[in-house]
């Protein structure tokens, strides 16, 4: 017995010093948004899975001349906004190698801001198969996801500013957010 009572505070006073339930951990950011339906009017026409998880979803949007296709994607493994940016760049070098654009010209490439979320945008033209095309790339970094925007119209007095207002309201729309 004088061995026990000895063991018994040890074990008592291991016990004491520890809390009695562990501390709840912050809430995760949710993930999981609603996709905007329509958009400046224009309506979803479809949404389809990427073959990998990392590649996240395609939602497409459309009218008569307007075409954006959205992309929504983890921000695991891939590089940040203007990595991604670049990556894009060095594609389109690609693209044009192997016919796919007759050409293709950089018209912006700049930092951006999208409510308050950070981003990358790219404006160009290109031409493919004679017909010349005003193309926008955006990229914006949510919280726990990316989402990219590609946006190729026939040209027009007014088609980054159409473009942009349509990036803009859809990260608004999706994040619940307002323009900035």
């Amino acid at each position: 017995m004088g061995r026990t009572i000895p063991l018994l505070a040890l074990v008592l006073a291991a016990c004491a010093s520890r809390p009695a339930t562990p501390a709840n951990p912050a809430a995760p950011e949710p993930t999981a948004r609603e996709i905007p339906a329509t958009v400046d009017g224009i309506p979803k026409t479809k949404t389809e899975r990427l073959p990998t998880g990392e590649l996240g979803t395609i939602h497409r949007y459309g009218s008569a001349d307007f075409r954006p296709d959205v992309y929504v994607y983890p921000t695991t493994g891939w590089s940040d906004v203007a990595g991604q940016t670049d990556e894009f760049l060095q594609t389109l070098a690609i693209y044009r190698s192997r016919g796919e654009f007759d050409s293709y010209q950089v018209l912006l490439k700049q930092p951006i801001t999208v409510a308050g979320f950070p981003g990358h945008e790219v404006v160009l033209k290109f031409t493919r198969r004679g017909q010349p095309s005003d193309s926008y790339f955006s990229l914006v970094r949510l919280p726990n996801e990316y989402v990219k925007f590609r946006i190729s119209q026939p040209p027009e007095a007014k088609s980054v500013e159409k473009a942009r207002s349509f990036m803009n309201s859809w990260i608004a729309a999706y994040t619940g957010t307002a323009s900035k």
